[in-house]
């Protein structure tokens, strides 16, 4: 490396990627893709550029703080008309990291997907007034991409074949007997968003 030349390096989950330049670094801070502390800096002789480099990503990182934490936490919101249930769910998925949406009928769970726009659905199928899929059906009409967890209160395989149509038209990801502890949620959580 000549003495002119310097170089922005990045540590993240053991893999590197070297000689990354400053644009790049800051079109993988809006993603996400990394933090402030992934950062390593090898420095070359002409120090201006580097002084004005470090300033710059130091004031970029504490204006888009956060927006960061917006972009890599998930939003999910939670609908269940039993409000037990439904605290539970939301209490495991916040302290895991998720942002949690709460709402007790269809109604409401198409107005807080509308205004929140989630990363995913977590859907009571046997809900008063509006069941889990009219409520979908709703959804659906506005937001194509939502990926979508139907829990049901019958046991896998035991939904009707008009049930089990609905959930594959209207493109459920995963379906879960409500009887579920909170390393299943998680992980069927995890499983889904990963997809």
């Amino acid at each position: 490396m000549r003495a002119t030349e310097q170089r922005w390096d990045v540590k993240r989950d053991a893999l590197r990627f070297p000689g990354l330049r400053f644009g790049s670094i800051k079109s993988m801070v809006l993603k996400g893709a990394i933090k402030e502390d992934d950062l390593v800096w090898h420095a070359g002789m002409s120090g201006w550029r580097k002084a004005g480099e470090q300033e710059e990503l130091k004031s970029f990182f504490k204006e888009n703080k956060k927006t960061n934490k917006e972009l890599t936490c998930h939003k999910i919101l939670v609908v269940d008309d039993e409000s037990d249930m439904l605290e539970l769910m939301m209490t495991v998925l916040t302290k895991k990291g998720y942002q949690a949406f709460g709402a007790t009928n269809g109604a409401d769970a198409i107005i807080i997907n509308d205004k929140e726009n989630p990363d995913l659905i977590i859907l009571d199928l046997r809900m008063l007034e509006m069941d889990g899929i009219e409520t979908l059906r709703h959804i659906r009409k506005m937001d194509a991409k939502v990926r979508v967890i139907i829990l049901s209160g019958l046991p896998n395989g035991a939904d009707s074949p008009d049930t089990v149509k609905d959930m594959a038209d209207l493109d459920v990801s995963e379906r879960l007997c409500k009887q579920l502890d909170n390393d299943q949620l998680l992980l069927a959580v995890g499983d889904v968003l990963g997809r």
